[in-house]
C-alpha cells in the first residue's frame, strides 16, 4: 500500500500535536515515505493527490509539517526545514496554511540558524501551486520585520525530550480595554503596568519558573500510572470562573499557563490540569481558598496547580485526589532556588463523612469555601532531575 493510500488509515491521538514531548512516531515515518513517493510522481500526480485530500485529511498534513518544523529545531538539518515546507506546499489551498505562525516561526528559526532562508525555497516551486507561491513571497517580505518568535506567537520549550515549540494563543475577551489587556497578559506576551512581570524576550511566555518542566513532570507522572493518559501540552489560559471570588476579568493574571487534559482509554476527558505562574503581586492563596466546585488547587509561592473536572464525565473529584499530592511534591521540586514558601492544598469537603480526605483541617477553613491544608515537604529546591533511564515513548 502507497503513502498516499495510508493516510486514511493513520490512527493519531493529542499527544501526536503535543509538541513540547514530541518524539518521532507513525504520523513522522508516514510523511517521510509520502515525500519519497511524491518526489517520484509527475506533477499530475502530486496535484491529484492535493485536490483529492478533504479536511481530515488535510489536518493530518497539517500537522505532519508542524512535527517536521519541531524536528528542525532538534537537529537543525535543512532538509527537514526544506520537507516541512513543501508538506505545508502540499495543502488543498493557501487557507489550510498557518502563515502567521508556524510558518513564518520556520522561516525565522532557519533565518537564525542558518544566516538566510535562500536554500530551503530554491525548489519550492516545483511543488507549490503559483497562488501557494504567491502568498508565500508576501511570507518572506513579512520576515525581514520579525525580530522574535514571540511576534509569531511561538516560543521554544525544553525538557528532557529535548527542545520544542509551544503556541502561544491570544483569546478575544471583549470589548473592555482592561479585559483585553488581561488576556494578553495571561499570555505572558505582556506585562501589567503595576505588576513585576519578567520580559518575555528572557524567559519564553513570562514565567520565571520552569512551569515546562513542572507541566511535563505532572503529565508524566499520570502516564506512568497507566489509569488514565495525558493530552498534548498546550499554552492556556486559567478562567476566573473556576473560582468563586468577585472579579471582573475572564481569565486568572498569571505571566504563564500551560495545560493538558487526562483522558481514558476511549479518549473521554475526564479532567484538566492548569499550571500557572501568577503576576508578583497576586495572592495565590486567595485564589486557593475560592476554587469553586469540581475544582481542587494546589499552590506554593506565585503558582498553583489546578485540577478541573470535566463536566461531562461520570467520575467525581476524588478522581485526581491521589494527584494533589504528587502536584505538592513537584510544586517543591520545581521551584526556583530563591522562591521560598509553603505548599498548600485547597478542596472542598466531600459530600459525606465515609469519604472525608485526611488533607483537609477544618481549623484552616473559610466557612464557605474549600479547606486549605498547609503541608511540610522534605525536599531541596530545584533538584537535578535524572531522566537518564526514562524510555518516554509516546501514549496512542
Amino acid at each position: 500500500m502507497s503513502a498516499r493510500d495510508e493516510l486514511a488509515d493513520l490512527e493519531l491521538t493529542s499527544r501526536d500535536a503535543d509538541f513540547v514531548r514530541l518524539e518521532y512516531s507513525q504520523i513522522d515515518q508516514w510523511v517521510d515515505e509520502l515525500l519519497e513517493e511524491l518526489d517520484e510522481a509527475s506533477r499530475d500526480e502530486v496535484e491529484n493527490f492535493r485536490r483529492g485530500l478533504d479536511a481530515d485529511g488535510a489536518a493530518v498534513l497539517d500537522l505532519a509539517a508542524r512535527r517536521m518544523v519541531v524536528r528542525y529545531l532538534r537537529e537543525s538539518d535543512l532538509a527537514l526545514a526544506r520537507r516541512s515546507l513543501i508538506v505545508f506546499s502540499l495543502l488543498p489551498t493557501p487557507a489550510f496554511v498557518p502563515w502567521e505562525t508556524w510558518l513564518k516561526g520556520l522561516l525565522y528559526l532557519v533565518r537564525e540558524d542558518q544566516g538566510g532562508v535562500e536554500d530551503v525555497t530554491e525548489d519550492l516551486a516545483a511543488w507549490a501551486e503559483e497562488s501557494w507561491m504567491d502568498r508565500f513571497a508576501i511570507a518572506l517580505d513579512a520576515l525581514e520585520r520579525i525580530r522574535s518568535l514571540g511576534e509569531v506567537h511561538l516560543v521554544i520549550t525544553e525538557c528532557h525530550h529535548g527542545l520544542g515549540l509551544l503556541e502561544l494563543a491570544l483569546s478575544p475577551a471583549g470589548s473592555m480595554a482592561s479585559t483585553q489587556i488581561s488576556s494578553i497578559q495571561s499570555t505572558g506576551l505582556a506585562g501589567g503596568a503595576q505588576s513585576d512581570a519578567p520580559d518575555e524576550e528572557e524567559s519564553g511566555f513570562g514565567a520565571e519558573s520552569d512551569l515546562v518542566g513542572l507541566c511535563v513532570a505532572l503529565a508524566e507522572g499520570i502516564d506512568e500510572r497507566e489509569v488514565y493518559v495525558s493530552s498534548e501540552i498546550r499554552h492556556d489560559q486559567i478562567p476566573a470562573t473556576l473560582f468563586e471570588l468577585d472579579f471582573a476579568e475572564p481569565f486568572l493574571p498569571a505571566v504563564g499557563v500551560l495545560s493538558f487534559a487526562v483522558v481514558d482509554e476511549s479518549g473521554d476527558e475526564i479532567y484538566t490540569v492548569y499550571v500557572g505562574e501568577l503576576f508578583a503581586d497576586e495572592d495565590v492563596e486567595e485564589w486557593g481558598e475560592c476554587a469553586g466546585d469540581d475544582v481542587a488547587v494546589v499552590t506554593r509561592d506565585r503558582r498553583l496547580v489546578v485540577f478541573m473536572l470535566s463536566p461531562f464525565t461520570e467520575e467525581t473529584v476524588e478522581v485526581f485526589d491521589d494527584q494533589l499530592d504528587v502536584a505538592a511534591q513537584l510544586l517543591e521540586e520545581w521551584s526556583p532556588t530563591d522562591w521560598a514558601g509553603e505548599v498548600s492544598i485547597f478542596v472542598d469537603d466531600p459530600d459525606s463523612d465515609d469519604t472525608e480526605s485526611e488533607r483537609v483541617n477544618p481549623d484552616d477553613a473559610d466557612e464557605d469555601g474549600p479547606h486549605a491544608h498547609h503541608i511540610d515537604l522534605d525536599v531541596e529546591s530545584s533538584p537535578e532531575m535524572d531522566w537518564a533511564h526514562e524510555e518516554g515513548d509516546s501514549h496512542d
